[in-house]
């Protein structure tokens, strides 16, 4: 096996096991500042504050927002995403419990695409990639994408009905902001399992040949 091989293989899977913990935490940590600052707002104010943050479409034809530059051109700001802070809203328990369901899935979904990204090099540094195990691991690695993304989907859904039963804003509409690329990168990736099925069969039928 080539070392300096394994080494860039190695230095990729740190990279994506990274990448797959900041994409987790980011939010995570996000949230928990927010959470603190509206924790500590409320204590302040004596009141109970809940935070979202929602993606706006406008219903009715609203007039653009004009923004100052410092170039003489003119520029408008139309909203998009906002954050809405609830005061005194009483939380539904099975909301709260179902958040919870739904953070602990991901990450448990996140910690075993990254050991099954180490198990799969581990069996490359022992030249054995074209394995039916592996095979099975990068299928299992596509389907955790697609379900960490849809996951992610439902969190904003639950957020969204949840919303929807309180409040209204005026001329807008509430929606999901609905991501697809970890569920194309997941269905590639079931795609290239597949191929390393038949690269597998075609393997096993030269060494019978031989």
């Amino acid at each position: 096996m080539d070392k300096n091989l394994l080494i860039r293989v190695r230095v990729l899977n740190v990279i994506i096991a990274l990448l797959l913990i900041f994409s987790f935490s980011d939010g995570f940590i996000q949230g928990f500042s927010e959470g603190w600052h509206s924790a500590e707002t409320s204590e302040k104010k004596n009141v109970s504050i809940d935070l979202f943050f929602v993606s706006l479409h406008p219903t009715t034809d609203l007039k653009e927002i004009q923004a100052t530059t410092n170039n003489g051109s003119e520029a408008f700001v139309t909203i998009s995403e906002a954050s809405v802070a609830l005061h005194n809203s009483p939380m539904p328990i099975s909301k709260i419990v179902t958040e919870a369901v739904v953070v602990l899935l991901a990450l448990v979904i996140i910690i075993w695409m990254i050991v099954l990204i180490w198990r799969i090099t581990n069996s490359f540094s022992r030249g054995s990639l074209l394995t039916v195990e592996n095979i099975l691991r990068f299928r299992s690695i596509g389907i955790l994408l697609i379900a960490k993304e849809l996951l992610y989907i439902a969190m904003q859904y639950i957020d969204l009905h949840y919303l929807k039963s309180v409040m209204q804003v005026k001329g807008y509409e509430m929606v999901a902001d609905i991501s697809y690329t970890q569920i194309i990168v997941g269905l590639i990736m079931l795609v290239f399992a597949e191929i390393l099925v038949v690269a597998n069969r075609m393997r096993e039928e030269q060494e019978l040949t031989i």
